[in-house]
């Protein structure tokens, strides 16, 4: 007969594995280019003492090591779009178990800025060029349209790299025109005005003929022209 004194059980003792808690997770609103940066904390009712940290912020970058302190973590990010985006954060620990906790930020977008352009005179038939710079603190996608005035408007040229929009334009005639350079960074539009004054060169006619003659010769002049419009003019 066996008593229950005499049965020994032998292995390791059955531990329920339990993943960390993570807290911290809120909503929050930020302005494009700028940091976000909350912290939060967990804890391991399963006793590890070694973890590790990851973060998505949701804005296609993918995940990053997160820098933990103890069992606490600060974000560290600039979203450079606007939208909703999730972050989420995991914490593993040795075991392997894992747990998260969620933001939900909301991303208001911010509108670029424009250098003042500065007003333009020009003669008829000649070009006029404009060329000034812009400031942004997003990765947007710019466009840019040119409103000459004078019943003309064309897309302008934007190096979203370099920040700087330019356009150029001939007017073919005279007169002060109120133009409008536009910007939109898909979200928005902002608008930069400047006045272009053009006048049209004169043409200029000149009659030179000799101070004396033989009497019985015949006395010549010859006709000089000189202008945007000489071609048009014959003696």
């Amino acid at each position: 007969e066996v008593s229950v004194s005499d049965v020994r059980i032998e292995g390791e003792p059955i531990v329920e594995r339990t993943p960390p808690v993570v807290t911290g997770g809120a909503s929050a609103t930020v302005r494009q280019g700028d940091e976000f940066n909350p912290g939060g904390s967990f804890t391991d009712p399963g006793g590890a003492d070694v973890w590790t940290g990851v973060v998505d912020y949701g804005d296609g970058r993918g995940p990053v090591p997160l820098t933990l302190t103890g069992m606490e973590f600060v974000l560290d990010h600039v979203f450079l779009r606007p939208g909703m985006w999730t972050v989420v954060v995991t914490i593993t620990d040795a075991n392997g178990d894992s747990g998260s906790t969620t933001w939900t930020v909301a991303v208001s977008n911010v509108l670029p800025e424009i250098a003042p352009v500065s007003d333009r005179t020009a003669k008829v038939g000649q070009s006029v060029a404009v060329t000034t710079a812009f400031t942004d603190p997003g990765d947007d996608i710019f466009t840019g349209i040119l409103d000459w005035g004078d019943g003309t408007v064309v897309p302008a040229t934007v190096d979203a790299a370099g920040r700087v929009i330019s356009g150029e334009h001939i007017f073919l005639t005279p007169g002060v025109f109120d133009a409008v350079l536009r910007l939109s960074d898909g979200t928005g539009e902002v608008l930069s005005g400047f006045r272009v004054a053009v006048t049209i060169e004169a043409t200029v006619a000149t009659i030179t003929g000799p101070s004396s003659i033989v009497v019985g010769n015949a006395y010549v002049l010859e006709l000089g022209v000189s202008g945007p419009r000489s071609d048009s003019i014959t003696s």
